[in-house]
């Protein structure tokens, strides 16, 4: 009789806590606007001071205006439709909302929330956290953030997490952000990225052993090529998709098929995808470096863009690899950069549609990979890139389509996406 009341008092309190949680409206009433140039090309600038400080391995500050986290915000909502955050500076700190749009229930639409991140010299800290209607007190999140954050992470993942970046002051609507790199921040970034993905419970896990391998079968593809000879990206990915087809379990296929697409990424796209699989290149593949005179519609980048893009749709949804290469052209068109590319986009378009029919569903992946029987073609991949605009300024992008979210920008991209479709790969 006792464990039923027990039950029942933990059902009721559950219940308590779902109501006073969720509703159907979000603190932040209507989702982030499309990031404008200037808040893309902020965002790139901050990541690049912030990256640098870390590369160098030095103690830094660093100055944040309100106008990068407003970049930061916007960038947030571009990949994922779902999430809606707003970063203020205040007196005391930087407020956090942010509301997030759940799968239907019967509670409500909305999780929303909001924090402080007062400034603090010792290490990060939170203060007036609020979860829907419930709010915590101060001393109570002191004291639970590092027993909850003692039982997720490891000592040296905690203050890596606690004591990297603090904020420091604020001055004039500007942040000063101590950075103190840990010793051998890549590694140590790379294991708590790791950390972090092994919490998703719809996360199979990579297999790198896979990976692997089918990077080794990349490299045999290789040597049938001199170094300085010119040949396609097909010359690499139709003997891959072929052996691929051989598959006969569909949940098999798709599971290799994403292994070899990662692999394909990390041989012809950017070694740099590695940091999001974790190591998969041995000492003796490392020795044989890739082809490098491997081309898409006769481009080096358009052969990169597209690997990758098809690499970040294996890792992550379509909407978030549509946004990196949205994002990717627009820093183009600041100084320094190449302009901003619709051929580029094109590619990366491209690339995240493959991996899209190679790896989304099983059934879906061996019909996919029957497609690979006749001759492959670089215009089963990809579009002509003759009509295409390429290296606009950030002046002519705004003059031509004045943000991502302009008609004659939005009506470009839904063409670039109908020619796409209408591939034979992609029918």
């Amino acid at each position: 009789m006792l464990a039923v009341v027990m039950l029942l008092l933990l059902l009721a309190g559950v219940l308590y806590l779902l109501q006073a949680t969720i509703s159907d409206e979000a603190w932040i009433a209507t989702p982030a606007p499309a990031p404008t140039t200037e808040q893309v090309i902020a965002a790139k600038s901050l990541a690049k001071r912030t990256l640098r400080i870390f590369s160098q391995e030095r103690n830094d500050t660093l100055s944040v205006s309100q106008s990068e986290l407003d970049g930061l915000a916007a960038l947030l909502g571009r990949a994922n439709s779902r999430l809606r955050t707003q970063f203020n500076i205040i007196p005391d700190g930087v407020q956090l909302t942010l509301s997030v749009e759940l799968p239907r229930n019967p509670f409500g639409r909305y999780l929303s929330s909001q924090l402080v991140l007062p400034v603090s010299p010792q290490q990060v800290t939170l203060k007036q956290l609020q979860l829907g209607t419930l709010a915590l007190p101060d001393r109570l999140l002191q004291v639970t953030l590092p027993w909850l954050l003692d039982r997720l992470f490891d000592p040296q993942q905690r203050q890596t997490l606690l004591q990297t970046v603090r904020l420091t002051a604020i001055t004039n609507d500007q942040l000063t952000v101590a950075i103190t790199p840990p010793a051998d921040a890549r590694q140590q970034f790379r294991k708590l990225l790791a950390r972090v993905q092994s919490f998703s419970s719809d996360n199979p896990g990579l297999d790198n052993a896979r990976i692997s391998y089918y990077y080794s079968q990349l490299q045999q593809q290789a040597t049938q090529f001199k170094p300085q000879q010119w040949v396609s990206v097909t010359q690499f990915i139709a003997p891959l998709f072929r052996q691929l087809a051989q598959q006969t379990d569909p949940e098999q296929a798709q599971r290799d098929t994403g292994a070899a697409l990662l692999a394909l990424a990390i041989y012809l796209g950017s070694s740099q995808v590695e940091e999001l699989t974790g190591p998969v290149v041995t000492e003796q593949q490392r020795r044989q470096p890739p082809h490098q005179r491997t081309l898409l519609k006769g481009r080096i980048d358009l052969r990169q863009h597209f690997v990758v893009s098809a690499a970040l749709q294996v890792l992550a949804d379509a909407g978030f690899s549509h946004a990196i290469g949205e994002f990717k052209e627009l820093l183009d068109t600041g100084k320094g950069g190449s302009g901003f590319s619709f051929a580029d986009l094109a590619a990366d378009r491209a690339g995240t549609l493959f991996a899209l029919h190679a790896s989304r569903d099983p059934q879906q992946t061996l019909a996919f990979l029957q497609r690979f029987g006749p001759p492959l073609r670089e215009a089963d991949l990809m579009i002509s890139i003759d009509k295409l605009p390429e290296g606009l300024t950030q002046t002519q992008f705004q003059d031509r389509y004045q943000s991502l979210q302009g008609d004659a920008y939005q009506q470009l991209l839904g063409w670039i996406d109908s020619q796409l479709a209408q591939l034979r790969l992609y029918r």
